[in-house]
């Protein structure tokens, strides 16, 4: 009964026209590594550096330093402009096997290959530690899908999470 309740629950979200977060179900892409980005990975790196001074990324996100410093949260890459940090990207989730991406950008640096840049520099450094890097979003976030496949990043799994049943 449970099994097809949630059944109906996400036939409901496919077909309605009421949004999927306001029925309590989001869905998920994940993405793997396989095919060579838009960018070259030596152009990746005139844009992206290793980031290793808190401060820069105090400035960037208050209050995320101790964040983004925690064990397992490396590599960070970003772009720094100005003094000033763009894009920041690091290990969100850390197995043995897998790492997966997380990247952050101002709004206003968005659309300028900030964000891609550090993709591509943090997936390098993944792919030297032997780990599969893959990548995750929201099926809505469109931006988020271009910059993953910009970065070579493909499909291999979809996932939906129900929080709310009716």
């Amino acid at each position: 009964a449970t099994r097809q309740a949630l059944l109906h629950h996400v036939e409901n979200v496919l077909t309605s026209s009421r949004q999927a977060s306001e029925m309590g179900i989001g869905r998920e892409v994940v993405l793997k590594f396989t095919e060579q980005a838009t960018m070259t990975l030596a152009q990746a790196q005139q844009l992206a550096q290793p980031i290793v001074e808190q401060d820069v990324v105090e400035a960037f996100l208050p209050g995320a330093a101790e964040y983004f410093f925690e064990h397992g949260r490396g590599p960070l890459f970003g772009t720094i402009r100005d003094g000033r940090l763009l894009s920041i990207a690091h290990s969100s989730r850390r197995t043995s096997e897998v790492c997966e991406l997380g990247i952050e950008t101002l709004p206003e640096a968005r659309r300028q290959g900030y964000a891609l840049a550090a993709t591509i520099s943090w997936t390098h450094a993944i792919l030297r530690e032997n780990l599969v890097p893959i990548y995750s979003a929201l099926a809505e976030n469109a931006p988020s899908l271009a910059l993953a496949d910009a970065a070579g990043y493909r499909i291999f799994a979809r996932g939906i999470n129900i929080t709310n049943m009716p």
